[in-house]
């Protein structure tokens, strides 16, 4: 929207996604069986998501507002290059964090 009353609150992206990995990480059946290895593997797609979006939220928020429109556009490649080498780099981060909570909460 023009007057910037709509679209998408600043971390929401990343926020989202943890919620969902704390909700797969805690719950309580599975132990055991052929589920908690797919829980854990679900778990750890929602991290690297986390990391994913984090890198959008601190690389390119800011240059991508309005569709890129008031960014020009050397500054707007600039911030997309550093989104596109951050986002790999973010999401093994978070996905290496997730596996430490999961292995502390006691994998399968």
């Amino acid at each position: 929207m023009p007057n910037g009353h709509s679209g998408v609150p600043y971390l929401s992206g990343p926020v989202l996604f943890a919620i969902m990995f704390a909700t797969f990480a805690w719950l309580p059946f599975g132990h055991g069986c052929w589920f908690a290895w797919t829980r854990a593997g679900i778990c750890l797609l929602f991290a690297a998501a986390i990391g994913w979006r984090l890198a959008y939220y601190v690389h390119m928020y800011s240059a991508d507002e309005y569709g890129g429109a008031y960014t020009p556009p050397d500054v707007y490649r600039q911030a997309s290059r550093r989104y596109w080498i951050a986002a790999p780099i973010y999401a093994v981060l978070t996905a290496a964090a997730g596996f430490g909570i999961l292995w502390c909460s006691g994998l399968p």
